[in-house]
């Protein structure tokens, strides 16, 4: 009877202490536990990436452009054939882009090498079954960047948020664009 006992309170007490562990990561993040989120360095992220080989089926994006206190809209055209989305610059000119998740990590590489750091140093890469995010947080003499982009499970960009602040003139500008696709 002793044992049974025994057995029963460490049963319990060990439940307890799962079920407590479980509690606090639900108020500390708990999105993150039901989204399923977890984080990489920069090589085990792009590992991850260059496996899924993402496609889609849209041809249409709306990018809503907010800039201080200014407020754009861009229209992007996909084409298939080179693989990039199109649209057309405030001074009339055809411009493209590519707005998908493995060329934006290959800028990563770029960006950090250009600065002189690591990439994992300046940026912070996850990823969850509704998408992918990655933020970013640097500062040279003149400025601090403080960035956070978000791509869908389909690896386009949804999300480019920046704040740059000039550490000279004690003044900061921010940049928000929400990407909408359609067909």
């Amino acid at each position: 009877m002793k044992k049974a006992f025994l057995l029963g309170a460490t049963l319990l007490a060990t439940f307890s202490l799962t079920g407590c562990e479980m509690i606090e990561n639900l108020l500390k993040g708990g999105q993150d536990l039901i989204n399923e989120k977890k984080d990489y360095k920069y090589d085990d992220f792009a590992v991850l990436i260059a496996d899924k080989n993402f496609s889609f089926n849209y041809t249409k994006c709306t990018a809503d452009i907010e800039s201080d206190d200014k407020k754009s809209t861009v229209e992007y055209t996909y084409n298939a054939e080179d693989k990039l989305w199109h649209y057309e610059s405030e001074s009339g000119d055809d411009k493209s882009v590519d707005l998908g998740i493995v060329a934006f990590v290959k800028s990563c590489n770029l960006s950090a090498s250009l600065l002189d750091k690591s990439v994992d140093s300046i940026y912070k890469f996850s990823a969850s079954k509704n998408g992918y995010a990655i933020t970013a947080l640097y500062k040279t003499k003149e400025i601090q960047v403080d960035g956070e982009y978000t791509f869908n499970t389909e690896g386009l960009i949804t999300l480019n948020s920046e704040k740059m602040t000039n550490l000279q003139s004690v003044e900061a500008s921010t940049k928000k664009s929400t990407y909408k696709y359609s067909k």
